[in-house]
């Protein structure tokens, strides 16, 4: 996608595809886990939601991204 920071550049440091690749589908089985575990499918959804929200947060806060950058310099 043109003008996107995030597809412009190949991820470097911890942010790496084969490991972009790994939280999603440890996500996926959180999901499918919190599907089975909690009583309402909505609530499963919700909970999930909030920790994709958390999980963008903590990797793309500014202080982060420049800890990132600067393992590959």
């Amino acid at each position: 996608m043109p003008g996107s920071p995030y597809f412009d550049d190949i991820p470097k440091g911890i942010l790496t595809w084969p490991n972009l690749v790994k939280i999603i589908i440890l996500q996926f089985v959180f999901f499918v886990y919190l599907m089975s575990a909690l009583p309402y499918w909505w609530l499963a959804v919700f909970v999930n939601l909030i920790t994709i929200t958390f999980h963008m947060w903590f990797v793309t806060r500014p202080g982060k991204m420049l800890e990132i950058s600067s393992i590959d310099s």
